[in-house]
């Protein structure tokens, strides 16, 4: 982006994005048929939508900008409907403090415990090899190796610029 690009133009940018779900599904198909089709570069494709996920996060992120909306909705009763969407507050979270219960308090201790174990067992499940076994002290088992998978995901590290 240039620093001819004024603030009218980047308001404006926002009226190009797809309106509502219909137009979202045409917009994704007209993105995925473009790359499938080999009219766009799927590597670029990708960096675009890394790109443009992250300027959404960032701007959905700013408290500023969460505080002002959160303004505007409590203003209006805590929905607002646009022709875009239904924009509404809603609670994403209740906080308990369960401290003051003796029984919580000794069931929390005793999970601890428990995580505890279970990772070094983890950990020495994982190091187990046909010359260091692990001795199952449970069941007198000796396992040699255990079965592992992997998954794949795309990263894509966008440029700082200037």
């Amino acid at each position: 982006m240039n620093d001819t690009v004024n603030n009218l133009t980047v308001t404006g940018m926002l009226y190009l994005f797809p309106e509502n779900k219909a137009q979202q599904r045409v917009f994704v198909a007209k993105l995925v048929d473009s790359v499938k089709s080999g009219v766009a570069d799927p590597v670029r494709a990708e960096a675009a939508m890394a790109n443009l996920e992250q300027i959404v996060r960032a701007y959905r992120q700013d408290p500023e900008v969460r505080q002002i909306l959160i303004a505007e909705l409590e203003k209006e009763g805590g929905r607002i409907l646009t022709p875009d969407a239904k924009v509404e507050l809603m609670e994403t979270a209740i906080d308990y403090d369960y401290c003051d219960s003796t029984t919580w308090r000794d069931l929390d201790t005793q999970i601890e415990e428990l995580t505890r174990r279970r990772k070094a067992v983890e950990t020495a499940l994982r190091n187990a090899t046909p010359d260091t076994p692990y001795l199952d002290p449970a069941t007198g088992e000796t396992i040699t190796g255990i079965g592992r998978t992997s998954r794949k995901t795309i990263k894509v590290t966008i440029n700082k610029g200037e």
